[in-house]
């Protein structure tokens, strides 16, 4: 039996949608989620900058679409508002709790950018104890910790990998297979890789089997039906009014509303507003529509916001116009490459992705504008041999980019104005709004470092110093990717929306990406990849499990 409002085929033209949009390799990001809950961190860093971001909160918060009266009305005993990862697990997990459940979803098909996501963090697990893994979690937090700066809130750590295992077991239960659990560079050994086959996407393939297993639960999941407001009576939320895609008002009414719309990642006001960057030099990955919805709405609700909400999942340089994991974005991303500023100088070591790949999306976010310089012999090492770093299951050492040149001439035709191709490095300055003595002036220290075979200025590996002296000359002007926003409502352990004094708002849970309490200012790769996916799992199934105590069943 398919679930309400959707079919089989509305589901797999969702999986393409995300697909175009750079999904297959956005899996990384299906790893962390962000921002203090009140408990360790949290601290307000000056009253000025709390009044500068309510300002700003009130810009994108306003809630001004006017609702008619309601003309259909549900009762059930839960709501979820979103039907991403976090939104399936949560009504898969109140239908086996017992509860009464309906799934609003925006979008013409479930999935969200979970679709994007390769895997997700866990410890304690099968996975691991049979490869002899043992990691402790006391370790582990403190980390975790160190890395963002004890600005989380250590009791979200201990609450997430404290129920890590039993997600993956919950998972598999469900037919929500893994085939290994991996590290990422330096990382722990805690990613849980999807199974299935890195060509069609390791999101996608987990996504439909999520699909499909709320089908034989019969979920109530009804797409095209965006959530627009919160009820709340006495402090306490009872409902949501929302409008399906015949434009009627639909009121929902519940004892508790879970909230999973998956960040603002397409939101251009509450990007500028709460991860400080321009909308126009970053590039969001994933499916469209998070635009803060959840968030919104359960602030207006009466929900704090967390000071450290502003954290993207960025993962750096990525051609503006291209898609997560196609071969003209992973050339420009991976190695061998020059990558230099708005003033045509060297930032960062271009290794960086093998290293820490959010690291180089925070270098990047520290420049006005940045470029991805190669030349002939480098397009045609990466169209004959590939790239030398491995970056997930989307960007595998070894495999040839055959398409690179088509892709690239496809991109011309289609109008992009970020390629630029000339036959010296000054003309090629010249037409990408660089000073061509300074790029002429970095490229020569560069080719000189790649000769010497070390390099003195940043300490990129030597494998993958190869100098840029063969025509033509090419310059991709790249954005700052991002896989999702983290963070954004204050949380309890619970995954119970806090208010201003750090009390539960009654009968509202915000989980995923739109909760707070994971971050610190960047994606913890280097550290826990996956954590993201692993955190929107256990906080839908916590929030579940705090909806069910509530219903008294």
């Amino acid at each position: 039996m398919e679930a309400r409002g959707l079919s089989r085929r509305a589901f797999l033209q969702g999986v393409g949608l995300a697909a175009a949009a750079g999904a297959a390799g956005g899996a990384l990001a299906a790893c962390s989620p962000g921002g203090g809950a009140g408990g360790a961190g949290g601290k307000a860093p000056d009253a000025t900058a709390g009044q500068e971001a309510q300002a700003a909160v009130e810009d994108w918060a306003a809630d001004t679409e006017e609702l008619g009266e309601p003309q259909e009305v549900l009762n059930v005993d839960v709501c979820v508002v979103g039907a991403g990862g976090t939104g399936l697990a949560a009504s898969m997990q109140s239908v086996q709790n017992g509860l009464s459940v309906v799934c609003l979803e925006k979008n013409g098909a479930p999935g969200g950018s979970f679709i994007c996501t390769e895997g997700m963090a866990a410890i304690g697990t099968h996975w691991q104890a049979a490869e002899g893994v043992e990691i402790h979690q006391d370790k582990l937090i403190a980390d975790l910790m160190a890395y963002h700066h004890w600005i989380p809130d250590y009791a979200l750590y201990r609450a997430f990998l404290e129920n890590s295992a039993d997600a993956i077991d919950w998972l598999e239960s469900l037919e929500c297979n893994f085939q290994r659990v991996r590290a990422f560079g330096p990382s722990y050994q805690v990613c849980h890789e999807y199974a299935g086959d890195p060509a069609r996407g390791l999101g996608s393939q987990f996504v439909e089997s999520m699909v499909a297993a709320a089908e034989k639960l019969n979920v109530d999941i009804r797409c095209n039906t965006p959530a627009k407001r919160l009820v709340v009576e006495d402090g306490n939320v009872v409902g949501v009014l929302a409008v399906d895609e015949d434009d009627r008002v639909i009121k929902v009414e519940c004892s508790s509303v879970i909230i999973a719309t998956g960040g603002y990642g397409n939101n251009p006001a509450m990007l500028k507003a709460l991860a400080g960057v321009d909308p126009d030099k970053v590039v969001a990955s994933g499916m469209p529509g998070h635009d803060g919805d959840g968030i919104r709405m359960a602030h207006n609700a009466g929900a704090a916001l967390c000071w450290d909400a502003g954290v993207a999942n960025f993962y750096g340089n990525i051609l503006i116009g291209s898609t997560y994991g196609s071969h003209v974005s992973a050339a420009c991303s991976l190695q061998p490459v020059l990558w230099v500023n708005e003033k045509a100088q060297r930032y960062v070591n271009e290794d960086m992705f093998a290293l820490n790949f959010p690291f180089n999306g925070m270098a990047h976010k520290g420049q006005k504008s940045v470029f991805t310089i190669m030349d002939q012999a480098i397009i045609d090492k990466f169209t004959n041999e590939g790239t030398q770093v491995e970056v997930g299951a989307a960007a595998p050492t070894g495999t040839p980019y055959d398409t690179l040149p088509d892709d690239i001439q496809s991109m011309l035709d289609q109008g992009n104005e970020h390629i630029f191709i000339e036959d010296s490095i000054e003309a090629l300055a010249e037409s990408a709004g660089l000073d061509p003595q300074a790029l002429a002036d970095t490229v020569k220290r560069y080719n000189d470092l790649c000769a010497a075979g070390t390099d003195t200025e940043f300490g990129k590996n030597p494998d993958f110093l190869v100098p840029i002296e063969t025509g033509p000359f090419y310059a991709f002007e790249v954005g700052n990717g991002f896989f999702t926003t983290v963070g954004g409502i204050r949380v309890s352990t619970k995954a119970e929306a806090l208010d201003e004094n750090d009390e539960p708002i009654g009968g509202l849970y915000v989980c995923g990406m739109d909760s707070s309490g994971f971050y610190g200012d960047c994606y913890d790769a280097g550290v826990a990849p996956g954590s993201t996916a692993g955190w929107a799992i256990v906080s839908a199934r916590l929030a579940a499990n705090a909806a069910k105590e509530r219903a008294g069943k």
